[in-house]
């Protein structure tokens, strides 16, 4: 058994010290496909792994928004709740009227939002590896100063200078400002489904009012009224629609999903934002989704803010690949 290798290793022993040059040409040639081979591998192992950071990072998936923002009313002992938590005395003049309801349509989406039960059903969307839903409304903030709007915009009805945007969510690191890189949590901790009576505030307010982690403020809103406590203070800035107080980053406060629908008192939700767990499943996972929503939502594929830097990868990964295969081909 053992003399056929012995004479199988004689005969290459041979072979490879009769024609040395050849023996060596063959082995350098084996040696660099194979350790090209190896190395492409891991390339492409290392793309496919930036590629997941990026989508985890990122939040590639979709988001669906009501339509709230446009389309409602709200009644006039509303408009009147807001311009009592505002002031003590005085009316609203005409002049003011268009800013007034501006005010009140962003607070009231009881009709137009869209419901827990309705975002549910967005988020157990085949392939939806995790989701938060927001609930905007506007409270004011008792005893704060607001920072000062850089447009130099001056208000004679001081009860519009008053509010806070509030973001209600129940994940605020998957909010749009965070996802996109243009906020920035400083210290403290992320808004989660857990949290209760719980706040982020920008730093500017925050320093405005000297407000560090674990200082409250009380949000009010008409005749209802909840107290948060600072878990986290954030930087950064993002572009405004629009010209009023509350429509700049700085005067945006975090909150639990909760204290929003107290403040409003609705439990509407204004947008769901669906994380997908592969940019693979997100063709299929738009379509169920406006299935879903049936023309009353608006549905929005966020991949097109990100599709410059997914395309570059996955143009990387293609030449890889291809390399791989050329390299595979020349050691066979």
């Amino acid at each position: 058994m053992y003399q056929p290798i012995k004479t199988v290793l004689h005969r290459s022993w041979i072979s490879v010290v009769r024609k040395p040059r050849r023996s060596a040409m063959l082995m350098l040639i084996i040696t660099l496909v194979l350790t090209s081979l190896v190395s492409q591998a891991g390339v492409i192992a290392a793309i496919e792994c930036v590629q997941e950071n990026i989508n985890n990072n990122i939040g590639l998936g979709f988001n669906v928004y009501s339509k709230s923002n446009s389309d409602s009313n709200v009644s006039k002992s509303e408009v009147a709740d807001l311009e009592a938590a505002g002031s003590d005395s005085s009316n609203s003049d005409s002049s003011n009227s268009s800013e007034t309801n501006k005010v009140s349509s962003s607070v009231n989406n009881s009709q137009f939002g869209i419901s827990l039960e309705k975002a549910k059903m967005f988020s157990s969307i085949k392939g939806v590896k995790t989701s938060s839903y927001e609930s905007e409304t506007l409270a004011y903030a008792r005893g704060m100063q607001l920072v000062t709007v850089s447009s130099g915009l001056r208000l004679d009805n001081d009860k519009l200078k008053s509010y806070e945007g509030v973001i209600g969510t129940t994940s605020s690191k998957l909010a749009s400002g965070f996802q996109e890189g243009l906020y920035n949590l400083e210290s403290g901790k992320h808004i989660d489904s857990q949290s209760s009576h719980s706040a982020i505030v920008h730093k500017a307010f925050a320093d405005k009012n000297n407000l560090r982690i674990g200082s409250e403020i009380t949000l009010n809103q008409g005749n209802r009224n909840v107290k948060v406590s600072v878990v986290g203070i954030f930087s950064g800035k993002t572009q405004t629609k629009g010209i009023m107080p509350y429509d700049i980053s700085e005067n945006k406060i975090f909150t639990d999903i909760e204290t929003a629908f107290t403040l409003s008192s609705t439990r509407s939700i204004n947008s769901v934002r669906c994380v997908m767990s592969s940019d693979d499943l997100l063709h299929n996972a738009l379509i169920e989704a406006r299935k879903i929503s049936k023309g009353k939502f608006d549905v929005e594929d966020n991949s097109s803010r990100f599709s410059t830097v997914l395309q570059s990868v996955k143009s990387v990964k293609s030449m890889v690949t291809m390399i791989f295969v050329i390299l595979g081909l020349v050691g066979i």
